[in-house]
């Protein structure tokens, strides 16, 4: 079978994110091409530094059923991320959680933390919040926020902008 070629562009990496709460998430519908989401709150959202940010799905079935884990590393100029550091979002991060609109550099833009099965049950929660001071002179000072869930399916394709 031929792979589907030219669909997407042929590239990785995170465009832009926006993360939300999981009570935001006004209503999801899905369907065989994807999910129609609408949100309803304010969204957290940081400019990323080019071709450092990430999603990754690990699926694994052992033991037991099927699970994914779902892990989004974004990284951001710490000047610009500032607000990943105050208590109210790590509080936010560990217990709530998010629900993350993730646009992809291939054009796809993906649903994390919230599904069709178990809804906003399993959203992105913190795994590490990283600071780099950077090594040299010229380096800027970063952030690396890493969020992660666990689901029993892969992050949904959103088809609404």
């Amino acid at each position: 079978m031929e792979p589907n070629v030219g669909k997407y562009k042929p590239v990785g990496g995170i465009a832009a994110v926006r993360l939300y709460a999981p009570g935001d998430v006004g209503s999801a519908s899905f369907g065989s091409n994807g999910c129609y989401v609408v949100f309803s709150g304010t969204a957290d959202e940081v400019p990323l530094l080019d071709d450092r940010s990430g999603f990754e799905e690990l699926c694994s079935g052992s033991p037991g059923p099927v699970s994914v884990r779902h892990t989004l590393t974004l990284v951001s100029d710490r000047n610009m991320a500032g607000e990943w550091l105050s208590g109210d979002f790590l509080s936010r991060a560990l217990s709530e959680g998010f629900v993350a609109y993730i646009r992809l550099n291939d054009g796809r833009t993906l649903l994390g933390g919230y599904s069709e099965r178990l809804g906003g049950e399993q959203p992105l929660r913190l795994v590490s919040l990283h600071s780099q001071s950077g090594a040299g002179l010229s380096d800027s000072p970063t952030l690396t926020l890493v969020l992660a869930s666990e689901d029993a399916e892969p992050a949904a394709t959103i088809t609404n902008p």
